[in-house]
């Protein structure tokens, strides 16, 4: 879903991309995800 609206704002998503998560909590309030991603 992401990537459909960077290409909706004229972005192309290209490798590498890499998901890093954060430590577990059992409060879903304050689990993170960071995305790192090179944008052309």
């Amino acid at each position: 879903m992401m990537t459909k609206q960077l290409a909706m704002k004229g972005f192309e998503v290209e490798l590498p991309y890499i998901e890093i998560y954060g430590h577990w909590t059992k409060d879903e309030s304050k689990l993170e995800t960071e995305l790192l991603m090179t944008l052309k």
